[in-house]
């Protein structure tokens, strides 16, 4: 009889690379506004980024408190995907407007 793995969302280890992406991701749009030099960017992106960190301080909390559930592993998963969009909105907007 072998063990089956527990569902991915009772792994708390799985929840570290979609919180560390979503710490970082918007970094990336933060450098392509650098090196494009459109700063009037940067103050909406700070005030997103102050959101995001918000977002995994609340799933990091929880998950100290041990309560995983499929609903935080997809709000995680979420998060990740959602700090992504600036910077692909950002590549979108340079292409429309310089490209």
């Amino acid at each position: 009889m072998t063990d089956a793995p527990p569902p991915v969302w009772q792994v708390r280890s799985a929840y570290l690379p979609l919180l560390f992406l979503t710490l970082v991701l918007p970094w990336g749009a933060f450098a392509l506004i650098m090196m494009t030099q459109v700063l009037g960017f940067v103050e909406p992106l700070f005030y997103f980024y102050l959101v995001m960190a918000v977002g995994v301080f609340l799933i990091a909390v929880r998950l100290i408190r041990e309560k995983q559930s499929p609903g935080l592993f997809r709000a995680a998963s979420a998060l990740a995907v959602v700090s992504a969009v600036p910077a692909i909105a950002f590549v979108g907007w340079v292409m429309a407007h310089h490209g």
